[in-house]
C-alpha cells in the first residue's frame, strides 16, 4: 500500500507529461523488453514464438531519436504503469530483447520502427469497483502512419503484464480519462512540456 510520499507517485504517466510529450516529433528507433520467462522457457511451455516479444511479462523501453527513452514498468498494487527516462533496470533472471534483433516478432510491431510519433495518449481505467488506486494503465503512441501502438496493462484483458498491442486488441470501455500529450499546453520557455 502506498503513502502520499511514495516516490513512485511521481512516475505515474499523468505526472510525467513532459517526458511523454517529448516523444512527439521523434522517431521510434527500437523497442527493448526485459522479459521473464526466457524464450526457451516460453517455447518449452508451448508458447507462441510470435507472441513472446509482445505479451511476455517484463518491462518495456521505447527508444527514440535524440537518445530519448521511455522506460515503462508495472506497479501492480496501484493497477498502474510507471514511466521514466532512465535505462531499464535488469533483474536477476531477466532476458534482454530488442525488437530490431527479434525476427519472430509480429510484422505489425516491426512496422512501428522508423515511424514518427504524432501523439502519446495516457489512459486511466475504472471498472466500477470503489478504490483509491491510481489505475493509470497504459499509453498509446500515435504514429505518422496512422497506427496506434498500445503499451500497458488491463485494457488488453490481462491484468498482470505490460504488453504491446495493436489498437484492435485493447478495449477503452472502462477508460474514464484519456489524456493526449499533444493537446496539453507547452511548458517552459523552450516550448517543451
Amino acid at each position: 500500500m502506498r503513502t502520499e510520499d511514495d516516490p513512485r507517485l511521481s512516475l505515474l504517466p499523468l505526472r510525467q507529461t513532459s517526458l511523454l510529450g517529448s516523444a512527439i516529433g521523434r522517431t521510434l528507433i527500437d523497442i527493448e523488453r526485459l522479459l521473464l520467462p526466457t524464450l526457451a522457457d516460453h517455447l518449452a511451455r508451448g508458447g507462441d514464438e510470435r507472441a513472446f516479444f509482445t505479451r511476455s511479462h517484463g518491462t518495456t523501453g521505447l527508444h527514440f531519436t535524440g537518445g530519448l527513452l521511455h522506460a515503462i514498468y508495472e506497479w501492480p498494487s496501484e493497477l498502474s504503469i510507471l514511466v521514466d527516462g532512465l535505462p531499464l533496470q535488469m533483474r536477476e533472471f531477466d532476458e534482454r530483447h530488442l525488437l530490431s534483433q527479434s525476427p519472430s516478432a509480429p510484422d505489425w510491431l516491426r512496422a512501428c520502427l522508423g515511424q514518427e510519433v504524432r501523439d502519446v495518449v495516457a489512459y486511466v481505467y475504472d471498472d466500477g469497483v470503489p478504490s483509491d488506486e491510481a489505475r493509470q494503465v497504459g499509453l498509446t503512441y500515435r504514429l505518422a502512419s496512422g497506427f496506434d501502438l498500445y503499451c500497458g496493462t488491463y485494457l488488453h484483458g490481462n491484468m498482470d503484464t505490460i504488453e504491446l498491442r495493436p489498437p484492435n486488441e485493447i478495449s477503452l470501455e472502462d477508460v474514464v480519462e484519456e489524456v493526449s500529450m499533444a493537446a496539453l499546453p507547452p511548458k517552459g520557455d523552450d516550448g517543451r512540456r
